[in-house]
């Protein structure tokens, strides 16, 4: 017989197996094959990308059959590096995300929509203003640096998907394991999101149109000090008198009663909506996807000064030339424009706006008449200090009382005016090639272009006599242009063997970055003029400053990959890389780095031997080893010898100084040797399905070690007369458990399904260079980063309550009656031990109900809205305090007073509490009008619904949200009072036609 695709073109390796037997052979050249079979014999015919087909011999002497393509969904595949795999294949550790879980999320931020979806990845939300982005970590922290991992899309690598358009997703990849990352080699230390965009299907065309609507509030506001209490702060502490307090109700500034709530004069609702329209279709030929959508996001604290406008666009198609050739493209294109004032300063220890409402004195007035001013204000305005006013002559307050970082929370977002615009284009332009059955070559050039503007103006204003500016108003400008380009060529094979399935992969990668960055500055304008509010318009006796730089780095790479399914029992993969860094990472001789990696998988519910129990669909064991890399903290020539400088720009009179030093000499020791971070992590786990699989349960247990950490600022002799280059002198630790489990069921016209998942993890420092710091480690404000301890730990002196006067004792850990940083101690991290999701689908006659929440249990978040007790106006810490003249006061903390010992006492681990939550980050009510109903209007499908996302936290924390970091390294827990994340209410449409 003969054997043909549904074009009737011959297909070769054809396996063709007489049923129950060993007996079997494989078509030629021509698809044709002979086999010599008993006259009642039942004929098997499999190929890979076909489906399966049985026919009775019945006594027929010749027999011809055609395979039908097998159309496997993204509920059977999953996306993996350079081509896709079965689940039932899959040997590493790999977790999917479809655009089902992503659907109806008010998200801008792509990332967001992997928390609590999957087991072991770990968001950090540094800020909840508009366009903030979120970051992810998959299986821990494996650096003193970036622990970012790689973003793929639709095979381009990209260093961020917060522009990318959630709703233009189908599926996210997570791979966790070594061995499911390790062909992407250099790049995927830290794990990979492989995330591929939405095609047309080969149905009729339809058209559809997605809008939200949503309200945003801050969700939790703890309780500050009224006026009465803060009058009490100021006597015990001995700042204010009863008489000066007299004073000041005698001036009109405080009325002796009235408090100013500053949080209902920092907060209004905030607006944000949400239009996307696409259009799909297709045919056996080829398929179109377009969409275009449109955010507009205006948040929650007051005024304009937190806003995000972004458009995004789509367009992604594929067509079979021919048999043999298929051509496509991947296009996403972006263009924002966003404004973060209100989030300004969002470091330890400088102003933010939380912390102006928990800092600010409660006594004063939101704002006074001009004609009747308190004494102190209207001493600056004779002084020649302009106030701000709210147009209507009302003039907003300040203070008599304070001189802190924090003011007036008008003024505070009329500091700057500034914004940032950015325009990004990105995609790939692809061409598979199918000479012989079996064999796919693709090959398929990328590209992301990306233009960055932005823009500061420095505005007048007095705030108080710490922060003010009156003396000029700077303006600055820069642009950032880059130009990336990837060029990628592979080749996949699959063919019967011996009974199995044998693929193979082989393939290069060569990429290439341009960078452009130009800055231009003036420390003062000529006019106070929006007009003139520009670097075009200095003053005479203005400083001019400008600077820019033009980068190139590329990078090259080998690799490949085999694998081997044995009649679905047993399953081998391994793969390798071969990467290569030019001069801007690694030197000449130490450039290469080759990571290899090895999985298996035993389905021993396959196995002939395996009881025949009707409760058990599938057991499935998995191993992976594997290495990969990690060049993400490796800056620019860090290797090299770099050269002193004088540095260059424009002094008074526009003169330009540059230059080096007369005796130019390295400034920087050189070190050659210099390699990749690399990590090596072992993955053992097991997939099972229960119950013709609608239970489903998942477990990994996972050893991750990560070595030469690249480390900067070692001790090395003084005589050297230079600094010390970057070298590798640090490993790190993560091991943990993942479960994830799941269940679905449909009882007549209700169905439901429910699934969860838990992570553990135990990270260590395992080895730090003793040279690093000087000191045996690395500190930052309130973490550090050693050896034996977990990575960038939470580092504070230990408080032990107060003494016979009221005031704060330390411990002093070495007992040598001195104290200094020997004397603080590890108190945990800001990352969880355990992290956990769960999700919750109901549907009944068109209604649906979504209920997801995730959570984290022993992470410790440290309060540092402001920097000292004195300031703080917590009414918990006021409580808490120690007083001699009131009696009800616990003396949990120390009174109000200043001095060396409250120097520790503000780093202490008295600031330092439970972070522990549990979130209900969405509640979703839908509703799908009957399609009997829509027809006439030939719609598809339209749904309604209502969600409240973010508006539930179950925390023993008492600010505004225990999921806070000053930044996604070094200050992971670290609450500084950064814009809060809100809760907000949703309604939306969904219509296709």
């Amino acid at each position: 017989g003969k054997v043909v695709d549904p074009s009737n073109q011959p297909l070769i390796g054809v396996g063709v197996i007489q049923h129950g037997t060993s007996n079997g052979v494989e078509t030629d050249l021509d698809g044709k094959f002979s086999i010599t079979v008993p006259s009642n014999a039942v004929l098997k015919f499999s190929c890979i990308g076909y489906m399966e087909q049985e026919i009775p011999v019945a006594g027929q002497r010749v027999i011809n059959v055609t395979l039908e393509e097998e159309s496997l969904s993204l509920d059977d595949v999953v996306v993996v590096g350079y081509g896709v795999q079965r689940k039932s294949d899959v040997t590493g550790a790999i977790s999917q995300v479809k655009s089902s879980d992503i659907a109806n999320r008010p998200i801008s931020d792509a990332a967001k929509a992997l928390q609590g979806k999957t087991a072991g990845v770990q968001m950090i939300t540094t800020s909840g203003i508009p366009g903030s982005e979120s970051t992810i970590r998959i299986r821990g922290y494996s650096s003193n640096g970036s622990s970012d991992p790689l973003y793929v899309v639709d095979g381009l690598r990209v260093s961020s998907i917060t522009n990318l358009d959630p709703n233009s997703i189908e599926s996210m990849e997570v791979l966790k394991d070594a061995a499911s990352a390790a062909i992407y080699g250099a790049e995927a230390g830290n794990g990979v999101v492989m995330i591929t965009t939405k095609t047309g299907s080969k149905d009729k065309i339809s058209i559809s149109y997605v809008n939200q609507l949503e309200f945003t509030n801050i969700r939790y506001i703890p309780e500050v000090m009224d006026a009465l209490q803060y009058k009490t702060k100021l006597l015990e502490y001995g700042e204010q008198s009863e008489e000066s307090i007299q004073r000041l109700i005698a001036d009109g500034y405080w009325d002796g009663k009235s408090t100013t709530d500053w949080s209902k004069y920092s907060f209004e609702t905030g607006f944000s909506q949400r239009h996307t329209l696409s259009a799909d279709g297709g045919n056996d030929r080829g398929n179109y996807l377009l969409s275009l959508s449109y955010i507009n996001e205006d948040g929650m604290a007051l005024g304009d000064n937190d806003t995000m406008q972004r458009f995004n666009g789509t367009v992604n198609g594929s067509y079979k030339v021919t048999k043999w050739l298929r051509v496509g493209n991947t296009t996403n294109f972006f263009k924002s424009l966003r404004r973060s004032g209100s989030d300004s300063g969002r470091t330890i220890y400088t102003n933010t706006y939380w912390g102006g409402i928990v800092a600010l004195d409660p006594m004063m007035a939101y704002s006074y008449p001009a004609g009747n001013l308190p004494s102190h204000m209207q001493s600056l305005v004779d002084e020649g200090y302009r106030l701000l006013d709210d147009g209507n002559g009302n003039v907003y307050s300040v203070s008599a009382l304070q001189s802190v970082e924090q003011i007036h929370p008008v003024i505070q977002t009329t500091v700057s005016d500034s914004y940032t615009n950015r325009f990004g284009v990105s995609g790939t332009l692809f061409a598979e090639v199918t000479p012989i059955q079996g064999l796919v070559f693709t090959s398929r050039l990328g590209y992301r272009f990306m233009s960055s503007s932005s823009y500061t103006y420095m505005n007048y204003y007095y705030g108080n006599p710490v922060r003010n500016n009156t003396t000029s108003n700077g303006s600055s400008r820069s642009m950032n242009d880059m130009q990336y380009y990837q060029w990628e060529n592979f080749a996949n094979y699959t063919r019967k063997i011996l009974g199995g399935d044998f693929t193979a992969m082989i393939g290069m990668s060569f990429d290439r970055t341009y960078t452009e960055y130009v800055s231009a500055g003036v420390s003062d304008v000529q006019y106070d003029d929006p007009l003139f509010a520009d670097v075009d318009y200095p003053s005479a006796d203005a400083t001019l400053s400008a600077g820019g730089h033009y980068t190139e780095a590329a990078k090259l790479a080998y690799f490949g990959r085999l694998g081997y399914n044995f009649k679905n029992r047993y399953y081998l993969q391994a793969s390798l890389r071969a990467d290569a860094a030019d001069l801007s990472k690694l030197s000449k001789q130490n450039r290469w780095g080759y990571f290899p990696a090895v999985s298996g998988g035993w389905n021993i519910s396959n196995e002939n031997w395996f009881p025949a129990v009707p409760q058990i669909s599938s057991i499935k064991l998995r191993a992976s080893w594997g290495q990969n890399g990690s060049t993400a903290n490796l800056s620019g020539y860090p290797h090299s010898a770099a050269i002193s400088t004088n540095g260059a720009g424009f002094a008074a009179g526009t003169s330009l100084s540059a230059g080096y030093y007369e005796r130019a000499v390295p400034n920087q020791l050189a070190n050659p040797g210099l390699t990749w971070e690399t990590s090596e992590q072992l993955d053992l786990g097991a997939d099972m399905k229960f119950f013709q699989n609608r239970l489903t349960f998942n477990v990994d247990w996972y050893k991750k070690e990560t070595k030469d950490l690249l480390i900067s600022g070692t001790t090395i002799p003084f005589e050297t007369g230079n600094s010390a280059p970057t070298v590798n002198a640090g490993n790190v630790l993560n091991r943990g458990w993942e479960f994830e489990l799941g269940w679905r069921d449909q009882i007549g016209d209700f169905s439901y399904s429910i699934n969860a998942n838990l992570a553990t993890l135990h990270n260590e420092v395992t080895y730090l260079d003793p040279t690093a710091s000087g000191t045996g480690y690395i500190a930052g404000s309130y973490t550090r980063f050693c050896e034996d301890e977990p990575v960038w730990h939470f580092w504070l002196y230990e408080y032990d309550g107060v003494d016979e006067n009221g005031d704060p004792k330390i411990v002093d850990q070495d007992n040598n009656g001195v104290y200094n940083n020997n004397d603080r101690i590890q108190f945990g991290t800001g990352y969880g031990k355990f992290t956990y999701g769960i999700t919750l689908n109901l549907a009944w006659k068109g209604f649906d109900l979504i209920a997801f929440g995730t959570g984290s249990y022993g992470n410790k978040v440290l309060n540092k809205t402001v920097y000292s007790s004195v300031q703080n106006g917590y009414v918990k810490f006021h409580n808490e305090r120690w007083s001699a003249t009131d009696p009800t006061a616990l003396g949990i903390r120390p009174r109000y007073a200043t001095g060396t010992m409250y120097n520790y006492y503000n780093s202490s681990n008295a600031f330092l509490f439970d972070g522990s939550f549990f979130k209900v980050k969405q509640l979703q009510l839908g509703y799908t009008f009957p399609a009997k109903l829509l027809r006439k209007a030939a719609i598809k499908n339209l749904r309604v619904f209502c969600s409240l996302d973010d508006w539930f936290c179950f925390s023993p924390y008492f600010g505004t949200d225990p999921e806070v970091a000053v930044n996604a390294t070094t200050d992971i827990g670290v609450d500084v009072g950064s814009y809060p994340n809100p809760k907000r209410t949703i309604f939306g449409l969904n219509i296709t036609f």
